[in-house]
């Protein structure tokens, strides 16, 4: 119920419509006391309380669109330098994967024998892989799990 309209009616709030005025500085405006002071000629010194309020609230706003914008800044750095350091990879991988093919094949004095040995190592490897997913699936949601808990235990250290 709205505290001005309990006062204009001679009610008197209860405890905790009384101690809302200490949480929300705006409800200061309908303490009855400050009907008082409106009326005499102290009305500058409310203005200067709304204004002081406004400010604060623009301020706090201001902070938390300040805050949002580095954290985003954060996060699309951290991606855009994953993305490069991935495809550096990548190539660095698919490079290697060639020589080692070709060397085999130097060995073997057989272009394509070399070549389906490394394909065939690789055929290996994904059925490993297939034969051992839930182990290894199990092993990844762990390790990226305890590297996500640990930055944000780094972060809230670092704030």
């Amino acid at each position: 119920m709205n505290l001005l309209f309990l006062h204009s009616r001679g009610l008197k709030p209860s405890v905790k419509q009384k101690n809302c005025w200490s949480v929300c500085p705006a409800l200061i405006l309908l303490h009855p006391q400050t009907n008082r002071l409106l009326s005499t000629d102290n009305f500058s010194a409310a203005e200067k309380l709304v204004s002081d309020l406004h400010k604060y609230v623009e301020l706090r706003l201001e902070y938390y669109r300040i805050s949002g914008m580095e954290k985003a800044a954060s996060t699309t750095s951290f991606i855009l330098l994953a993305v490069i350091v991935i495809l550096l990879l990548f190539f660095t991988f698919l490079f290697a994967n060639i020589f080692v093919a070709v060397l085999i094949a130097h060995a073997f004095e057989s272009l394509p024998l070399g070549f389906g040995i490394f394909a065939g190592s690789y055929l290996l490897f994904t059925l490993l892989i297939v034969l051992f997913w839930k182990r290894i699936k199990r092993f990844i949601d762990h390790r990226f799990f305890a590297f996500i808990l640990e930055s944000i235990e780094e972060q809230e250290d670092h704030d």
